[in-house]
């Protein structure tokens, strides 16, 4: 899982973090005021966060061995 924080100026996509910068609740909940501070509303900016849950699923090996 990871968080990403998506920075826009005016309505224009400026920057968002790297999938591997924010991989925990608790590191959001540092870097998000942090950034909230640098990229303040009152000067265009507006910032949006999205959380990217993994997901894994099991593979059914006979595909991989040639059995099915």
């Amino acid at each position: 899982m990871y968080y990403e924080i998506n920075v826009s100026k005016d309505g224009r996509h400026l920057f968002a973090t790297a999938q591997r910068s924010i991989t925990s609740k608790s590191d959001l909940k540092k870097i998000y005021p942090v950034i909230k501070v640098k990229f303040p509303e009152e000067e265009g900016y507006k910032l949006m966060v999205s959380e990217h849950p993994e997901v894994s699923k099991y593979i059914d090996t006979s595909e991989l061995e040639g059995t099915k």
